[in-house]
């Protein structure tokens, strides 16, 4: 099971492969009453179900199982913790219950590693609700931990995703390149292929929204080559950006082939966030080729994903595009 997850994260094994095996261990370890391997198991699986599927709800149902498991067994519960916010943090329970959990979680005193991994989600989180200085605050608090523990890797993964999306959110795209060049320079260098290839894929986009395009193109085609196939958070993250290159140069067939293929493979999802994010980009193609109303109803979806989420920051800066 561990030498599944090993290959998944190097971008050599398959999803199917890991969660079979996680999922099939687990009436042998009740039957053992190894809450050890049993914590193993859920955290794994919950892994694959969000972090690869963007299921958030059954990652965090997981997480939580792994919990209990890790805390019976006396094991160092941080990447629980982690995996929990992240799943909070994506998925469909409304910001303001999320913030919640994630704040009575950190008044348990999970350690520095426990602390760092729900301040980075949490900080995340308060920025959609438009408390974006209290966001990046938790954000720097949780990259110094890091910075200390030599976590390198949550750096580049929770660290670099989470703060590129607090300048995202705050139209601050230089700061959001920053974020994300480091994010996937750091990625690389350690080995995480299967991380790298989601970072890449939202560098695209933060270049893209600059109008530096070829060089999003380029990203794209990095992310495509790093992500394994059944990597869907990978693929939701060049896979929209392509869409909106090709449409910018005229090849409206191919851009809408890829933009509504995106959305399908998001609407198995239930980031709500991240679906919301794919309509916006179907929205885009749609405009390029004429087509207003249809881009109109894709934003429309998109806002009730936001709405759904209670991402403000988000509906904010919508309703400013739009001059609403």
């Amino acid at each position: 099971m561990e030498l599944a997850f090993v290959r998944l994260v190097e971008g050599e094994g398959s999803d199917h492969d890991l969660l079979e095996l996680a999922e099939t261990s687990i009436p042998t370890f009740e039957g053992l009453e190894d809450d050890r391997a049993l914590g193993r198991a859920w955290l794994l699986s919950g892994y694959v179900h969000g972090s690869r599927h963007l299921r958030c709800k059954a990652w965090q149902e997981s997480a939580e199982l792994a919990l209990v498991h890790y805390e019976r067994a006396g094991w160092p519960a941080a990447t629980c913790l982690g995996q929990l916010a992240c799943a909070l943090y994506h998925g469909p329970m409304p910001v303001g219950g999320a913030v919640a959990r994630c704040e009575a979680l950190l008044a348990d005193a999970p350690g520095p590693a426990g602390e760092a991994n729900l301040l980075v989600y949490l900080g995340g989180l308060v920025s959609m609700l438009g408390r974006l200085s209290d966001g990046r605050s938790h954000v720097a608090r949780a990259r110094a931990i890091f910075d200390d523990l030599g976590h390198v890797g949550l750096i580049g993964d929770s660290y670099g995703r989470v703060a590129g999306a607090i300048e995202v959110l705050a139209g601050q795209l230089d700061a959001a390149e920053q974020v994300l060049r480091e994010s996937c320079r750091l990625l690389e260098e350690s080995g995480l292929t299967s991380t790298f290839a989601s970072r890449a894929g939202e560098l695209a986009a933060v270049l893209y929204a600059r109008g530096s395009y070829d060089e999003a193109r380029a990203w794209t085609m990095t992310a495509e080559d790093a992500a394994s196939v059944d990597d869907l958070d990978a693929r939701l993250a060049w896979q929209p950006v392509r869409a909106k290159l090709l449409a910018r140069t005229g090849d409206r067939e191919r851009a809408q082939s890829l933009a509504l293929g995106a959305v399908e493979l998001a609407e198995r999802t239930d980031a709500l966030n991240l679906r919301a994010r794919v309509r916006l980009d179907l929205a885009e193609v749609l405009r390029l080729a004429g087509q207003e109303r249809e881009a109109a109803a894709a934003v429309d979806r998109a806002r009730s994903e936001y709405e759904q989420k209670g991402n403000r920051s988000a509906l904010e800066r919508l309703s400013a595009h739009a001059g609403v």
